[in-house]
């Protein structure tokens, strides 16, 4: 059977110390980041936790003969900003209670190995995206869109297997200097993988205008405007309708 490789880092593999400060550094972004979420962007938080989740059920081939799954850090990143790291969260509880991926103890380092590269993966997109001149044409601009998540997707990969090696390195429990040199070899082409993958996404959002690119003050207004539709009345309709008799309960 193709061993399948990982980020995820397991009970045991890390020092209590290591482990505790995790939970308390991955606690307070969480804590900072829900106390800026609105209603409006829970189903969207949702939904790509989703997808994170079921990320790690598609296997892709890696080196060596080995196989790893994809992770979809910088997608996410990209589409949620700072949320990014709350979807994560949900997805690595799933991940860990149903499939034994990562565990309770380590939850906060693995919480902080992905969630923080997605954060930076949405970071380096969003401010790339608002330099890009709007007076290019349409092509130009899909072409530095597609690149810019290119280099979110792949480099947010890299960025996971940086942190992953670094937890490892400083606070593991064992010599687990083979495992990181052998896991960052099978992720390489993973993160070109993601790469294309965030580049044909953001590039299918953009072609449908779905507004990914618009700003969130902008997408509540359209949202209430369609739930609360307003009866406009032109003032001249005003005066006249102020001159009519009042009309009993039993006229018509």
């Amino acid at each position: 059977m193709t061993p399948l490789w990982a980020v995820h880092i397991a009970d045991g593999q890390l020092t209590s110390q290591v482990c505790l400060m995790g939970w308390l550094i991955s606690v307070a972004l969480l804590f900072l980041t829900l106390a800026k979420t609105d209603e409006l962007s829970i189903p969207k938080i949702a939904m790509l936790a989703g997808v994170f989740f079921l990320g790690s059920l598609l296997h892709v081939p890696g080196i060596f003969g080995t196989r790893t799954h994809l992770l979809l850090t910088g997608l996410v990143g990209i589409m949620l900003g700072t949320q990014a790291i709350t979807a994560i969260a949900c997805g690595l509880s799933l991940q860990a209670i149903l499939f034994s991926h990562g565990g309770i103890s380590s939850f906060g380092i693995n919480l902080l190995v992905m969630g923080i590269p997605a954060i930076l993966a949405g970071m380096v997109f969003k401010i790339s995206a608002k330099r890009i001149n709007p007076s290019l044409p349409e092509i130009n601009t899909q072409h530095k869109l597609r690149f810019w998540a290119f280099i979110s997707g792949s480099g947010s990969v890299l960025l996971v297997i940086a942190f992953y090696s670094v937890a490892l390195w400083i606070g593991a429990t064992a010599d687990w200097r083979p495992q990181i040199l052998l896991n960052a070899g099978v992720h390489i082409p993973l993160a070109i993988i993601e790469g294309l993958l965030c580049a044909g996404v953001i590039d299918f959002q953009y072609r449908l205008k779905t507004g990914l690119f618009e700003t969130k003050n902008a997408q509540s207004e359209l949202i209430i405007n369609k739930i609360e539709p307003k009866l406009v009345i032109p003032s001249q309709g005003l005066e006249d309708l102020k001159a009519l008799p009042p009309i009993g309960p039993d006229q018509h």
